[in-house]
């Protein structure tokens, strides 16, 4: 895990994949656009994934976490969720698990410019991960036409897949 401030975070991920890790997650927020365009160069030929920068990381209840994703609000269950925001993916979590709907995995990609998973690279992983019969996916409005063409290559049951808010309120409001 990436927790160091914007200047040094790149070199860190990059220590990180030279040294073998092939699981980086980023924390850090903010990290210069050129550093990480060089990150995403030097990393295209390693064996790792670098989830982040500025994400809260993932978690799977009952499994594992990997960040600074709270588990008191968790439960397990049958939804994924996928987000780029890490404070749209904290009330998700919550309100599917006020709701009685637990999660299987919870994934913040990152909300910077320049961010090391996509979100249908992390679709595709989290799917493959799900352990249940009918998996379900919450994303972001954003990709969700994108990630349905691909729906019945991905076995996703879309009756949960809904956007949460995504925008800003017009100036007039």
């Amino acid at each position: 895990m990436i927790f160091v401030p914007p200047p040094f975070a790149a070199d860190a991920i990059m220590e990180a994949a030279d040294g073998g890790v092939d699981l980086i997650v980023a924390i850090t927020e903010g990290i210069p656009v050129m550093d990480m365009m060089r990150v995403k160069n030097f990393l295209k030929d390693k064996a790792c994934r670098l989830i982040g920068p500025n994400c809260p990381g993932l978690l799977a209840p009952g499994i594992a976490k990997l960040g600074i994703l709270p588990t008191s609000i968790v439960k397990e269950g049958p939804v994924g969720l996928v987000s780029r925001s890490g404070t749209l993916t904290y009330e998700v979590v919550y309100q599917l698990t006020a709701a009685g709907l637990g999660q299987t995995t919870c994934l913040g990609i990152g909300g910077d410019p320049v961010i090391g998973t996509t979100f249908m690279d992390a679709i595709i992983t989290v799917i493959e991960t799900l352990d249940t019969p009918e998996p379900q996916v919450m994303i972001e409005a954003r990709i969700i036409d994108t990630t349905k063409r691909f729906s019945s290559t991905l076995g996703i049951s879309w009756g949960l897949c809904t956007l949460v808010a995504m925008g800003r309120p017009s100036s007039s409001k």
